[in-house]
């Protein structure tokens, strides 16, 4: 069957080409259409690999000329100008001492360590953690590092690398620091008017450190020897009055002298007895008394003896011309300072001629 022949032109009469069986058409307007699945060879006959392999279906997969101008052929020397090839192998070129110094895993472990010195917010604190070493700036004067407000500037230690910190103001440890500044001040003034005393006393102290040298070698032990010249004695003085004051018990009150200077003395008195002692045998000593304890005896030979009585200790002899003792004649007193009658004799040329006494304790 024979089919009919249309001739079709556009809309200026110009007839509608067909190239080998194909009409040629021209999308108006740059518009696209759908014309199904094509197969696309390259100059030469050369299929467009897509969706094959590893590359995604639909994506066109290209395969670039070893002659490209943009990469240069392969094994090109390295160019930091050239092509992109030439740059990569200069890179690549530069790389490789690294590599084989062990450069690249030094940083490799550096940006390992790095990245654990990151903590998050409330992260957990774990055993072996890492983290950076902060360091400061020695400044044995503390001086203002920093430019203005708002600039950074580093930490400041001391000489032995303690950290200057300063306290903010309104915090309880700026309230005890206050308090310790205002008794600090109190302590300085304190220790002015205290060194004023003390150096009024380190005086005084030489004065008396002078005063202790005189008295040094003032004291004596027991049966200490006395040495005329050399030896140094405190000098006791006393009192002189017309009459005696009086003190009242448990008083202290100075020395009585006359006015002679020499001391008195009054032996306190608590009581006593009168006594009348007899010798029986002429030239045998007696008693005074029984044990008898007192402070001290006076003693009178009787007014009516006509011999003499001596007074001594015991063995004390009357003869007037070889005996002992204190003699005495009819009528005279002798008074002893003594704690116990019994300690004194009496012996007579008479025999029953005696003495009277009186003794007070």
């Amino acid at each position: 069957m024979a089919f009919p022949k249309v001739k079709l032109s556009d809309n200026s009469g110009n007839a509608v080409g067909v190239t080998s069986n194909a009409l040629d058409v021209n999308i108006a307007g740059g518009a696209t259409i759908d014309i199904g699945d094509v197969d696309m060879f390259l100059d030469g006959g050369t299929a467009v690999l897509g969706g094959a392999g590893d590359v995604a279906a639909g994506v066109l997969r290209v395969t670039i000329a070893d002659d490209d101008p943009h990469f240069g052929e392969v094994g090109a020397s390295a160019d930091i100008d050239g092509t992109i090839h030439g740059q990569l192998r200069y890179i690549a070129n530069g790389l490789a001492p690294l590599a084989t110094q062990g450069t690249l895993s030094s940083i490799q472990t550096i940006n390992t360590y790095i990245a654990g010195a990151f903590k998050a917010e409330d992260a957990a604190h774990s055993s072996g953690d890492v983290g950076v070493h902060n360091l400061g700036v020695r400044n044995d004067t503390l001086a203002a590092l920093a430019g203005t407000d708002g600039d950074y500037a580093p930490l400041q230690v001391n000489a032995s690398g303690a950290l200057y910190v300063d306290i903010a103001d309104g915090g309880q440890l700026d309230t005890i620091i206050d308090t310790l500044e205002t008794t600090l001040t109190a302590i300085e003034t304190d220790q002015a008017a205290i060194e004023v005393l003390l150096t009024g006393m380190d005086s005084d102290t030489d004065a008396i450190r002078g005063y202790l040298s005189n008295l040094n070698g003032t004291q004596y032990q027991d049966d200490a020897n006395w040495t005329d010249g050399s030896s140094k004695h405190l000098l006791v003085g006393g009192l002189y009055q017309s009459s005696m004051q009086s003190v009242t018990d448990g008083d202290v009150a100075p020395f009585q002298v006359d006015a002679n200077g020499v001391i008195k003395v009054a032996h306190a008195i608590a009581g006593g007895a009168d006594g009348v002692t007899t010798v029986s045998s002429a030239g045998t000593d007696v008693e005074l008394a029984s044990s008898t304890a007192c402070k001290k005896v006076d003693i009178q030979a009787q007014t009516d003896n006509t011999g003499l009585i001596a007074v001594g200790f015991t063995g004390v002899d009357a003869t007037e011309a070889t005996g002992t003792g204190v003699i005495l004649n009819a009528g005279d007193t002798y008074s002893l300072e003594i704690n116990n009658l019994n300690l004194i004799y009496i012996d007579s040329t008479v025999s029953g001629e005696g003495v009277r006494y009186t003794y007070f304790t």
